[in-house]
Parts: C-alpha cells; sequence; structure tokens
C-alpha cells in the first residue's frame, strides 16, 4: 500500500498554525478590550496584570513582555482542534478522521489535514480512479480545500477533486477554515466523499469571542483597584456611567479635563507619550523603560538633543537636557554644550575667544584654518583664501550672505526690518526665522534668543519657542493647580481667561453678555471682518479664500497674507524675494517694488566693514537712505548740528551735543533709538536717560511691572514697596491681624494679602476651618501629621501629590505624598546607577531587568545562559550570576550537552516518518505535535551547511532509506527532509 507524501504547506498547517488576518499588528493597540483584542488579529495578546503601565494592553506578545508585562500574564487565543473519531479506513469509511470539535477565533483560520482513501471490495476492482471531496458549510463559516492529489502535482493546488487515485492509494486535503465575525451557537460542517449518501466527516465549530477572564463573574466595586465605582475585569477597571481613569478614580463631568491633556493644535491625547488621568498628563515610559517625555503634554523630548563626546548634552557636568535642548553649565556653551567658557588664554587682542577663529578646549585654542597661533589671530598669506569662506559642499562664497575678508566671513544684515546680521562661520545662520510665542521670537528677549534659526532659551525657559516656563509657583492655586485651570501661566504670572481675575484666577466675575463688540475693529461693523466667527471677545479667522492652506490673520481678521501682487505667477516674487503681510509686499534685501519684481543694486551702497550703508541705513536705488542721527555716503558719520541753538543740546559739565545720543535741532534734542529695546528711545532733555539699564530680579526690570518702573536708569518703586530693586514689600501691615502678628502665624503675606496655610481661613488667617479639618483626616499620614505630607493637597479624602520641587515632570507619590524619587542610593554618580540601570521609587531603587542591588550596581544579566535555540539552559537548568547548573544527565555551558541522551536524528526519526511518509511509530495526535518539516525532490537541495547534522536511516517497513538535516537556529530547530524514500530495486 502506497502512502501520501506530506507537502511543505501540509507540514506547517498540521501544527494547527493560526492564520492571522489582513489586519496589521499595530491595530493591535486600539482595541480596549480583551474580547476585540484577540478578535482583531491572532498574533496579539492582552495583558492581564493590574499593575501594568506599558501603554495599551493589547499588543503583541514581545511588545508586551519588553514594556513590562510579565510572560505568565499575557494571554493569547489561538484556535485548537480536538480529535473526537479517528478510526481506520475500509470499504464504507473513505475519510479520515471523521470527527473533529475546532475553537476558532475571528479574523483567523485554522487548517486542518483529511485524509481520503480508495478501498475496493477486492484488489482486482477500482472505483473511478478518481476522489471527489462534497462540503457543506454554513455562514459566516468559510472552508477552502488543497491538495497536490498524491504528488500528481508539484505543489498543492486549490482543487475538491484528485484524478488519477487508484485502489488502496491516498488523497490528502488540508480545509482551511475560517470565520469573519462571531456566532453564539455551535456550527457544523458535513464533509463527505465519492457523492456517498452518508456524512463521513462531522466539523463542529466553537466561535472564540472572548477571553477567559471575561467569561469568569468579575469583581464588584474592586476596593483593591476601582475604588468601589468600577468592576475589576482583565486586568483593568470598567468604570461605572460618569467615572473614568485607570482605576476609576476622576470624575467625568465635563469633558474640559480631556481637553486640558491636549495641546492647542493637536489633536493627541498628552502627544501620544502618556495618558491623561483627572485632567493631568501622566508620562509613560518608552520602550526601553525610560521617562523619556515630560512636561504639561509630554511633548519635552529628554533625548531629543545633540551630543557630544557620546553623552547627551556633554554628560552631567556639563548640561542638562531640556525639550529638546541642552541647558549648559556654568563655563559651557554651544548646542551640545561642547564649548567651555574656562578661556582665560584663549581671549585675542580683539576680546573674543581665539580671536572668533576657533574654540577654546581646555584653556588652549583650537584654530579653524587657515588661522594659527596661540589665540587664532594669525592666518596664512596664501593667493587666495576665498576657498576658506565656501562651506563643505556648497559653491557659494559665504552662502551669498556676506563678503570674504582674509578667508573669514564678513556677513551681511539679516533683513531690512532689524538691525542684526547673518551669523556662523560661513553666514549659514540668521535669527529671524525663530518660532514666535505671543507674537515675538522665542517669546521675546525675556524668555530667549534667536539662534540660527532655534531658540536658545534663558534659565527658566524652555521649548521650541520658549514658550514653557518653570517658574509657576506663583501661578500655583491651594489646591496645587496652575492658573486655577482658568489661564495659561506666563513669565510666573497667570493670564486669566475671560471672567475670571486674581492672582490665581480664583475669583470669578462673570461674563460679559456680549462680547461680540470685542470682534468688530473700531468704525466698521463687520463681526471679524466676515472673515471668522467670535468666540468670547476673540476672533478665530477663517481660511483664506486664496486657499495654499493659509488663513486670515489680524485681531479682526482683517489681514489676508495671500492677497499681495504677484510676480512671476507667485505672491511678491515668491519667498526669496518678499513675503506678504496683510496685503503689502514686504521685500527682502536686494529687491523692491510693490511685487518685489524689481532687483535692486547695492554695490555703491557697500562699506568697508562690509555692510550695506554701514548697517545705519537702507540701499534705495543704489543709494544711501541713512537712519535718523546719521550721515555720510555710507552712513558712516554722526549727524551734528552747529546752529546758534546747538549750546542749549549740551549738558552742563559735558562737551557732547545731546550725550552723543541723538541730534539737535532748533536748541532741542532728538534721541537716537535705544540699542536695547524694540521700540523705545533715549529720554531726558539732554538723551542722558534710558529705561533699560536698572537692576533686574528673575530678568524684570525694578522687580516688574507691579513694583516699579525704571525712569533714567533707576527705579522707581511703587506704594508699598523700596529699595534699589524695588524688591522690599512694605505692605505687610495689610495682613497683620488683631493680635500684631503677621497672617495670624498661619500664613505668608504676599502683595498685602495674606496666603493661609491648610485648615485656616480669613483675611488675616485668624479662623480655624473645623470642616477642612474632618475633610482631610484621611489624608493624614497620623494625626498630628501634615494633611499629605505637606506634599500635596486633599480632595475629597484622597491626597492630590504636588509637581516635586527644582522638576516639572515627577510628581511626589504614595498615598499620603510620602515619597518621592531622589533620594535613592547612588551607583557612579548617578541615582539608581542611572536610568539605564533603574528608577528611583518611593526611595528604593526600581532595577531594569539584567540589574539588581540597593544601587543597581549588581548585574543578573542572562546572556551567557541562553543557549542556541534561544531558551536560558537549554531549558535543562538553572542560570545563576549568568552561568547555567545543569540538571540530571545534561552538561555543557548551556546544558546542550548528553551524552547518555538520544542523538537529534533518533528523535526525530519518527516525526519524519509519520510527517513526511505516513509511517512509523507515532500516533495521529502524537503527529499533529511534531516540530515544521521543509521539504525538498533532490539531494542536492539539502542544506549543506557546517553547522548542520546529515541524518540516514533504514525504516524498517520497506527497507527503504530516509535522508534529513537538522540546524541550529535562533527559536529552534530546522529540519529538511528529502520528500521521496530511496528504495532498493525489486530485481
Amino acid at each position: 500500500m502506497k502512502t501520501l507524501v506530506f507537502g511543505q504547506f501540509v507540514v506547517c498547517i498540521l501544527l494547527g498554525v493560526t492564520i492571522a488576518s489582513v489586519h496589521g499588528t499595530n491595530g493591535c493597540r486600539a482595541q480596549f478590550t480583551c474580547g476585540s483584542c484577540i478578535q482583531f488579529n491572532g498574533t496579539c495578546g492582552w495583558c492581564l496584570s493590574p499593575d501594568y503601565a506599558g501603554g495599551s494592553r493589547c499588543d503583541t506578545k514581545d511588545r508586551l513582555i519588553k514594556n513590562g508585562c510579565l510572560g505568565e500574564e499575557v494571554f493569547q487565543s489561538i484556535n485548537s482542534a480536538h480529535l473526537q473519531k479517528n478510526r481506520k479506513a475500509w470499504k464504507k469509511r473513505l475519510l479520515q478522521p471523521q470527527k473533529v470539535t475546532l475553537q476558532l477565533v475571528p479574523n483567523t483560520g485554522y487548517v486542518l489535514p483529511v485524509k481520503a482513501f480508495l478501498l475496493a471490495k477486492n484488489k482486482d476492482q477500482r472505483l473511478g480512479g478518481h476522489v471527489v471531496m462534497s462540503v457543506k458549510a454554513p455562514a459566516p463559516l468559510k472552508v477552502t480545500m488543497k491538495s497536490d492529489c498524491n504528488n500528481n502535482h508539484p505543489s498543492p493546488i486549490e482543487t475538491s477533486s484528485c484524478h488519477g487515485v487508484h485502489n488502496g492509494q491516498t488523497a490528502t486535503f488540508s480545509f482551511t477554515i475560517l470565520t469573519k465575525s462571531c456566532f453564539p451557537k455551535k456550527k457544523t460542517i458535513y464533509v463527505r466523499a465519492n457523492n456517498m449518501k452518508k456524512t463521513q466527516l462531522v466539523i463542529t465549530v466553537k466561535a472564540k469571542c472572548e477571553c477567559d477572564c471575561e467569561l469568569k463573574k468579575p469583581k464588584n466595586n474592586s476596593v483593591n483597584y476601582c475604588n468601589g465605582k468600577g468592576k475589576f475585569v482583565c486586568g483593568q477597571c470598567e468604570c461605572d456611567l460618569g467615572v473614568y481613569g485607570r482605576q476609576c478614580e476622576c470624575a467625568d463631568h465635563s469633558k474640559s479635563e480631556m481637553e486640558q491633556c491636549t495641546r492647542r493644535g493637536d489633536d493627541t491625547v498628552c502627544s501620544g507619550n502618556g495618558e491623561c488621568i483627572c485632567g493631568v498628563c501622566h508620562c509613560l515610559p518608552d520602550a526601553s523603560g525610560n521617562y523619556r517625555f515630560s512636561g504639561r503634554y509630554c511633548s519635552c523630548d529628554r533625548m531629543g538633543c545633540p551630543k557630544f563626546n557620546g553623552s547627551f548634552c556633554g554628560g552631567p557636568e556639563r548640561g542638562e537636557c531640556h525639550c529638546g535642548q541642552c541647558g549648559c553649565r556654568e563655563n559651557y556653551k554651544g548646542q551640545a554644550c561642547e564649548t567651555t567658557l574656562k578661556s582665560e588664554k584663549c581671549i585675542g587682542s580683539n576680546g573674543k575667544v581665539c580671536g572668533g577663529n576657533g574654540i577654546c578646549e581646555q584653556n588652549q585654542c583650537i584654530c579653524e584654518k587657515p588661522f594659527y597661533g596661540e589665540t587664532c589671530e594669525e592666518f596664512d598669506d596664501e593667493p587666495t583664501l576665498r576657498k576658506y569662506c565656501i562651506k563643505s559642499g556648497s559653491i557659494d562664497v559665504c552662502s551669498n550672505r556676506g563678503t570674504c575678508v582674509k578667508g573669514s566671513c564678513k556677513c551681511y544684515q539679516a533683513g531690512y526690518l532689524t538691525n542684526q546680521t547673518f551669523k556662523g562661520r560661513f553666514c549659514e545662520c540668521d535669527d529671524y526665522r525663530c518660532k514666535e510665542f505671543n507674537g515675538k521670537l522665542c517669546g521675546g528677549f525675556e524668555r530667549g534668543t534667536c539662534n540660527c534659526g532655534e531658540c536658545r532659551c534663558r534659565e527658566g525657559f524652555s521649548g521650541p519657542d520658549c514658550s514653557v516656563s518653570i517658574f509657576t509657583d506663583q501661578c500655583r492655586s491651594k489646591h496645587g493647580k496652575l492658573c486655577n485651570d482658568h489661564g495659561n501661566c506666563v513669565n510666573n504670572r497667570c493670564q486669566c481667561q475671560f471672567g475670571y481675575t486674581g492672582r490665581t484666577c480664583e475669583q470669578y466675575k462673570g461674563l460679559h453678555r456680549n462680547l461680540t463688540r470685542y470682534c468688530i475693529e473700531s468704525g466698521k461693523t463687520d463681526v471679524c471682518s466676515n472673515r471668522g466667527r467670535c468666540d468670547q471677545g476673540r476672533c478665530i479667522c477663517d481660511q483664506s479664500r486664496h486657499g495654499n492652506g493659509k488663513h486670515y490673520t489680524g485681531t479682526y481678521c482683517e489681514c489676508d497674507d495671500n492677497a499681495c501682487q504677484r510676480y512671476n505667477g507667485e505672491i511678491c516674487g515668491g519667498h526669496k524675494r518678499g513675503l506678504c503681510s496683510c496685503g503689502i509686499c514686504l521685500c527682502r534685501p536686494g529687491f523692491f517694488g510693490p511685487d518685489c519684481s524689481t532687483i535692486e543694486d547695492t554695490d555703491k551702497c557697500m562699506s568697508s566693514n562690509g555692510k550695506i550703508c554701514s548697517g545705519r541705513g537702507k540701499c534705495v536705488n543704489n543709494n544711501c537712505k541713512c537712519d535718523q542721527g546719521y550721515e555720510g555716503p555710507m552712513c558712516e558719520e554722526l549727524q551734528h548740528t552747529t546752529d546758534e541753538y546747538t549750546p542749549y543740546c549740551i549738558q552742563r559739565d559735558s562737551t557732547e551735543i545731546c550725550s552723543n545720543r541723538g541730534i539737535c535741532k532748533r536748541g532741542r534734542c532728538q534721541c537716537h533709538r535705544t540699542p536695547n529695546a524694540l521700540n523705545g528711545t533715549f529720554t531726558g532733555r539732554y538723551c542722558e536717560c534710558d529705561d533699560y539699564s536698572c537692576p533686574r530680579v528673575k530678568g524684570k526690570l525694578c522687580g516688574g511691572d507691579d513694583h516699579g518702573k525704571c525712569i533714567c536708569g533707576k527705579c522707581r518703586c511703587y506704594k508699598n514697596y523700596s529699595g534699589a530693586k524695588c524688591t522690599d514689600d512694605h505692605s505687610e501691615h495689610r495682613c497683620t491681624s488683631e493680635n500684631g502678628k503677621i497672617c495670624d502665624d498661619h500664613g505668608k503675606c504676599v502683595n498685602g494679602k495674606c496666603e493661609c496655610d491648610e485648615l485656616y481661613t480669613g483675611p488675616t488667617c485668624e479662623k480655624y476651618d473645623r470642616v477642612l479639618h474632618a475633610r482631610t483626616r484621611p489624608c493624614r499620614k497620623s494625626p498630628g501629621a501634615p494633611v499629605c505630607s505637606g506634599r500635596g493637597v486633599c480632595i475629597e479624602g484622597l491626597c492630590d501629590c504636588y509637581l516635586r520641587a527644582q522638576h516639572t515632570v515627577q510628581l511626589y507619590s504614595g498615598e499620603y505624598c510620602e515619597c518621592d524619587d531622589y533620594n535613592c542610593d547612588y551607583y557612579n554618580g548617578e541615582i539608581c546607577g542611572g536610568a539605564d540601570r533603574g528608577i528611583c521609587v518611593c526611595g528604593k531603587c526600581q532595577c531594569h531587568n539584567g540589574y539588581l542591588g540597593s544601587d543597581c550596581s549588581g548585574s543578573n544579566s542572562t546572556e551567557g545562559c541562553r543557549a542556541t535555540n534561544g531558551r536560558l539552559c537549554n531549558g535543562k537548568g538553572l542560570c545563576e550570576h549568568n552561568k547555567c547548573r545543569c540538571e540530571g544527565e545534561y552538561l555543557g555551558p548551556t546544558c546542550e550537552d548528553c551524552p547518555t541522551c538520544p542523538g537529534p536524528c533518533a528523535r526525530l526519526k519518527p516525526c519524519v516518518l509519520c510527517r513526511v511518509f505516513g509511517t512509523g511509530s507515532f500516533t495521529f495526535e502524537r503527529c499533529i505535535k511534531c516540530e515544521p518539516i521543509i521539504l525538498v525532490d533532490s539531494i542536492e537541495k539539502l542544506p549543506a551547511s557546517r553547522d548542520g547534522q546529515f541524518c540516514l536511516f533504514l525504516d524498517e517497513a520497506d527497507s527503504c532509506r530516509v535522508r534529513f538535516v537538522i540546524e541550529r537556529k535562533v527559536g529552534g530547530l530546522k529540519v529538511t527532509a528529502l520528500s521521496r524514500k530511496e528504495c532498493p530495486s525489486l530485481n
């Protein structure tokens, strides 16, 4: 009796491998229940651990384990088959098996091998020489069949019949059974062969649409996880109506809390890097376990800074990474804090570090070519030095933004709207293309400066536009919220929304009944110029009718930045010629005209210092038009007047006209603009005063607008303030209680008002709030302890912890906010050995995989124990201190040697016989559990690698030789067998 040779396709599917759906695995993360997770894709798994914090619970098994879910906590539902009847074939039973029960997950398929035997009453009779399969499958089940028809086809084809199959032979069909949807009751598939009346194979199919944990009765009002407000199902809380959050701790009274977690202009909650809990973003670790993102919206990338010497910002001794930009420590600077300022010997004669032609390292100059010398002030006198003015990969001298003088670029003016110049070694940088905040580059001079197109934020500010401020202590209310969630904190002061007022926007004064009038331009009647809508007194402009994705602009949407004249079909001649601003073209240097179409000659305007009109005027028709106070062909001279009124412009005991800060006209000084103020001028009768050189406090002149004003270089303090910086507060008499104590010793006086300690109220904190004391009792660790350990506020009997001091991301933690994450043990100068080794949680180090100890200084790596099949100690021992302790007869570094065990050839012989040739001692149930086998049709195609093991043996059933090769691969063995036996000749 001949038997069928299993093709490669059939061998793989005999294992019952799940056929995944067409959905990608990325869609796993969008599933929110265990049932929807296993239905989406056969590769999706669900994490059952209640403490899992690695993002979506639905993901591939490898990603879930990588993000912190234990392997035994990952639930995956797979297709399975239960064999109920598998009797031998006889003349009235042509199919094997006869009865099978399948458990099928939607959107996946299961492949079942079915043998069709052709038997007659005696060997001389035939049954037509063919096998025909008839299948009846109810919806939504779908059945397809493939077969190589007893090697009549090179590979299996989709068919329901095989011809040329004679008496005593067998044809094997692979039935692929799948469903795309769930069904409540069992479905039955009936299979017959050769038009026989009775059903010969019955396949009962059950739909697996729910996880095992969903079928169990959930724990109602779980105290441990759901705060008594939901059910604990499959490792997560299903919250009651009106409640949300990971542990049902948040009240869903409005949508504003989720909106607080979404940055304006971004539709992704917490920037996709965290989860929103009660209106606050809690940033999640990345795939490597590092808390990479921070900020209010988890949008700041701590690892997005440039590196120097292989470390972010040069390492902690040079600087720290704040929201993608380096904040350099004292004596260091540069985008990656690569430059040191310890440069006493590096200062050149021109006062610049290394003469401006190099960098200073360890108090020695490293010069750029062609400069050399101790301070890089000497240069090679070659025939031409223009090559040193051309950036690598470019052909433009000084990037077409300057002139080359002795091998160095002298940069032009950056734009006619500013007095600043292009910058950089090759004039490649400008300082007017940075992002704006509040209508100012980098948020204004107090927040940051523009350097080479990127904002360099001052201390206390961060972000690509310096819009993020870490000075928010004055904006935080008694409940720990910034501006009471009714405004934005700017420069440590609250900018309240309409209808709210107070230092922290705590007072509600009621919105105006009609705010539309604030959206109408003076002298007009159209709301928002008929180009937008009015929202709480502010215009939200529509998209421009000219398209291009731009919008109308202006306070009243009165401007259209696409309505300017066009040249060569482009607005203002294109981006290189000019920009459209409110219907008017602002031409770049070298172009003029209403559409910037005219090219301006500037050769006669170029002064000896390489600047147009010496940087003190504009070039019009190739002639300099000087700024006020300057004259000469190149505006190189100060303008003076010598009429009879000139002495009236000279201050006593001085010889300078208008203090050399203005010009004298008919005995009166007209002062020039101050160099450090955008719109201000010098003041005073003789231009002797300015209003920008007064002392500053936290970057604010005279302590800020509330404390005083800078007049003629000195602070003029307002009422209740005094001192050279207007920082001395004399308003404490308003805070004095009846017993003569400031705020009754239960608070502090700020701007003449008492900010009371917890449990105390009143104008001078004289009232004790017993009701509040009763409410906050659950928030005290002990009867005499402060509420929430003084690190948070008590809300409905639960502690809401503050942000950690001197940080903007991490919170105090614990039931009473008693924990912090900066008091752990140090290793190599870093907490818990650094972010790569572990993190500090409540004063104790939680080490990452591979590290151990109180400071994560030890290592528990297992790489030395990993066998070639990927298993630790080959599954035959224990890994201790990165070495294997083998069990039983197994030996070797990874327990892969076994002198007394059967060899791999003998061990895999029964599988090859049953899987490839249908013979051997293994039963059908044991056979389908064997490893997959790859088939080839010639000896030459067997693998010939050095690591492979060649196997050859005789099949005792027919004395034929069988060949196969075993190769060790990562994750297991690879078996390749010859698809035909080598039988001796019958002669």
